[in-house]
């Protein structure tokens, strides 16, 4: 960053915190402003409820001196009138504290209240003229009534006078209309009457103002009710409704803005807090970062005079703080850097403010030691340069990492082995030294066999230690010059230094193959494993490593399609093998939905009486490209690629679905037998996949017999045990297929839970002429004996096998001798038609 752009930025801070200051400023002025308009409202309001509340005392008072000059008690209205006038200048003061912002409900009743003081200025009018002639008429009918107390009246209008009297004096004419009005039509009656002219004149006077009043008090006692019962009141009242309701919700709106204001001030203080407690805390972890940082830094003022140092300077330089304030940063030189290093440095400094790059600097103890500098210099507010702040890495652990990645770059991680990488350049440094001396170098393609079912079965972990065993093993047959690389996955490769001819070439590979001879021991498991080597010779075979590395690959596999547990020199037929393995490849993925895949059954018979036992279902592959193509061609291409777990699930389900169907049609009461292959039997939902496919086919378990190998038993014998153990549970039958052929222990099958021997057909085949098959299979037979088990021999083709195998006592067998293996359609028809005795119980020969 350079000088302009520093100072650019703390003007930028500083117009920020004016900014804040002013919002700030402002925001209180807001509040100040709110509240005292808040506090005057509220005066305002208060005033005119005081002002209604003497209102309603004017108004309860003026009903009050009505009701007064009603009855008499009061002789004159100056009260009334003082009172009323009152009502109108209290009205005057509430129309002037009233605004045009109040609440109009407020303004309508306030309306309400004035008109109706208007028409009580009619009402008094009205009412003080009416009191007038009222109290006159009473005035003058008491007098007449006064003159006829005495006189000679008859005797019902004397007594209709009398009561007329007490009325007036008791009632004061209040319902005089309603019960007087009888005794003024007696006095009526009267005056028809032979009277005295006086009595006469003092009769109808009597009359007359009788007739007056009832005339006059109606209305009268209308304008007394509408002044002591004033609307005036009412709408008052309301007034006051109103007002109280206006009041609640100004009161509203006051706590929520205060409430807001509130909750303003609380954010502005929380931000002020909010920016106090950061500044602090920035300051703070500056001082933290300065302390705890991993790199060591210095600062020096203006004259390159140290004056803090941090404790990861003192850890790297062994100086103490206390030793280097005061002195400048020269204390580290090495002498390394020329004097045009250092000036180059400070021009960049001078320049740009800023200078980085890596140099040689020297500790207390006067080890040199590689460094990465970063140097800054600091600004006052004036522009004036105030100090130096250099920060460095010690790059030391650096470069060791370095070498450490550089050697992880070029080994594997798991064995500690060359990788690729460094394969390929120790391969071609051989290449070169071979052509440079007209001499031979080779690539051995190691490769361990059924590795997979490893990893599937027990899980990576303990593939890996089994890979790391191995890589133990392979270095303890190996010359130390030999260059031992893992290529991949359980793949290594193998260059022989000084190579001394073909023959080296054989002894090593044999010497490799002897190493795997031992289990391997993974805790509590033992692992028998093989390897297949193939193994490409330069310049016999390829001038380059990559054409070494494809044939030494395709030579492996040849090994491995001869059976394993062996290795081959590249021959130049074996390309042509791997083109076929690689067609096959890829025709196989699309047989099956194609439906060129289909199972063959072939009969197992009883020897003793040639009756059908069951069958064994036999894959077959009859391709539209290729056509008939024999197990043991496909079959090994389908276990490399993996492809054989999926032939093996379907041919298990579709042989129970044969065998079902037949079984049901009442053509087959037998046991069908299927094949697992290795991969299948390593898999730990076998027993699921077992369970599915007879459950989807109906097939009894006790019909279905899935044979194994002895190598796939012996891979793992407790994972083994296991399987085995929950296919029992099932229900269905067990055989080891090839027996004799493999890794026969009698240790072991004592604790498989296996229910059939099947005797390899190469024993078979020549126990006429070799007495050794003959005497192995006299021994399979006595120790199935032995262990309850039965035996099936394979591959009998002569009625002379079948004399041999009767007398040992084999009880099964199957092969030419009693059929080829047929197509579904074709075993179907075959046992429709009978499916009768193939060999035909002869007479057999006593055991000698």
């Amino acid at each position: 960053m350079t000088k302009r752009s520093m100072q650019r930025t703390d003007q930028a801070l500083h117009a920020l915190r004016g900014t804040l200051v002013m919002c700030a400023t402002l925001l209180l002025g807001i509040s100040v402003w709110l509240l005292w308009q808040d506090d005057r409202r509220g005066n305002l309001s208060a005033e005119i409820q005081r002002q209604i509340q003497h209102l309603v005392g004017l108004e309860y008072a003026l009903a009050h001196e009505t009701l007064a000059i009603r009855q008499g008690l009061h002789p004159h209205f100056d009260l009334i009138n003082a009172l009323h006038q009152d009502r109108l200048a209290r009205l005057e003061q509430v129309q002037e504290l009233s605004r045009p912002q109040d609440a109009p409900s407020f303004l309508k009743a306030l309306e309400a209240y004035a008109q109706t003081l208007k028409e009580a200025d009619t009402h008094i009018d009205l009412f003080r003229r009416q009191t007038s002639v009222a109290r006159n008429s009473l005035n003058a009918l008491a007098a007449a009534l006064n003159e006829l107390e005495d006189a000679p009246l008859p005797r019902p209008a004397r007594d209709a006078a009398q009561q007329l009297r007490e009325h007036m004096l008791y009632r004061l004419g209040a319902t005089l209309p309603d019960a007087s009005g009888l005794l003024v039509e007696a006095l009526r009656s009267s005056e028809t009457q032979t009277l005295n002219p006086r009595l006469r004149t003092a009769l109808s006077q009597t009359v007359r103002h009788a007739d007056k009043l009832i005339q006059v008090l109606p209305e009268w006692d209308l304008h007394v009710k509408s002044l002591a019962i004033p609307p005036s009141l009412t709408a008052l009242h309301a007034l006051d409704a109103r007002r109280t309701e206006q009041e609640a919700l100004r009161l509203n709106q006051v706590s929520l803005r205060q409430a807001l204001l509130g909750a303003g001030i609380l954010l502005l203080l929380a931000f002020l807090s909010y920016l106090l407690t950061r500044y602090l805390r920035e300051t703070r972890l500056s001082g933290m970062v300065f302390e705890t940082s991993p790199a060591g830094v210095l600062i020096t003022d203006a004259r390159t005079r140290i004056v803090r140092a941090n404790p990861a300077f003192c850890a790297i330089s062994g100086y103490s703080e206390a030793e280097v304030l005061g002195q400048t940063p020269a204390i580290l030189r090495s002498g390394r850097q020329s004097p045009e290093f250092y000036q180059a440095m400070w021009a960049a400094l001078l320049e740009q403010g800023l200078w980085q790059g890596e140099l040689l600097n020297r500790r207390k103890n006067g080890e040199l030691y590689p460094e990465w500098l970063s140097i800054r210099s600091v600004h006052d507010p004036s522009g004036q340069l105030s100090h130096y702040i250099g920060v460095f890495t010690d790059l030391s652990e650096l470069r060791d990492a370095q070498e450490k990645i550089e050697r992880m770059a070029y080994h594997d991680a798991l064995t500690g082995l060359p990788n690729r990488a460094l394969l390929r350049d120790r391969a071609e440094q051989a290449i070169a030294e071979a052509a440079r001396h007209g001499g031979k170098t080779a690539v051995m393609f190691i490769d361990l066999d059924n590795f997979k079912a490893v990893n599937d079965s027990l899980g990576h972990a303990v593939g890996d230690r089994l890979l790391c065993e191995v890589t133990e093993r392979l270095r303890g047959c190996l010359r130390a010059s030999d260059t031992l690389a893992r290529y991949g996955g359980d793949e290594f490769v193998l260059i022989p230094h000084d190579l001394d001819g073909l023959d080296a070439l054989e002894g090593a590979a044999e010497k490799i193959l002897d190493c795997f001879y031992a289990p391997f021991q993974m805790e509590s498991q033992s692992l028998s494993m093989t390897c297949s080597i193939g193994i490409a010779v330069y310049p016999d075979d390829g001038s380059t490593y990559d054409g070494l590395m494809q044939r030494a690959d395709t030579a492996m596999y040849q090994a491995k399609e001869a059976g394993r547990n062996a290795w081959r020199f590249f021959e130049s037929s074996m390309n042509l093998a791997a083109q076929e393995h690689l067609e096959l490849h890829s025709l196989l993925h699309q047989a099956l939905g194609e439906g060129e895949i289909s199972l063959h059954y072939q009969p197992r018979v009883d020897l003793a009486s040639g009756v059908l036992l069951g069958a064994e279902a036999l894959m077959r592959w009859n391709s539209r490209k290729l056509g008939s193509v024999p197990p043991d061609r496909f079959i090994p291409v389908a276990e490399s690629s993996g492809f054989i777990t999926q032939l093996g699930h379907w041919a298990l389900l579709e042989a129970c679905h044969h065998v079902e169907s037949w079984r049901k049609q009442g053509l087959f009461t037998g046991v069908i037998s299927v094949n697992l292959s290795a991969l299948q039997f390593a898999r730990s939902d076998l027993p699921r996949t077992v369970e599915e496919a007879l459950k989807q086919s109906g097939l009894p378990s006790e019909r279905l017999e899935l044979e194994l190998t002895e190598s796939m038993l012996a891979m793992d014998v407790e994972k083994a045990t296991q399987t085995l153990s929950k296919l029992k549970r099932l229900g269905v039958r067990l055989a080891i297929d090839d027996f004799g052929a493999g890794y026969s222990s009698l240790a072991y099958l004592k604790r498989f839970e296996v229910d059939v021997l099947k005797i390899d057909q190469s024993f078979v085949r020549d126990l006429a002429d070799d007495a050794d098959d003959a005497a192995i299979i006299r021994a399979i037979v006595t120790l199935a004996a032995t262990l309850g088990l039965s035996t099936t021999a394979e591959g009998v083709e002569t009625r002379q096998q079948l004399e041999y195998l009767r007398r040992t006592g084999c009880q099964e067998g199957q092969g030419w001798l009693f059929g080829h293996p047929m197509p579904a359609e074709t075993f179907e028809q075959w046992l429709r038609e009978g499916g009768a005795p193939l060999a035909a119980p002869g007479p057999i020969p006593s055991a000698g």
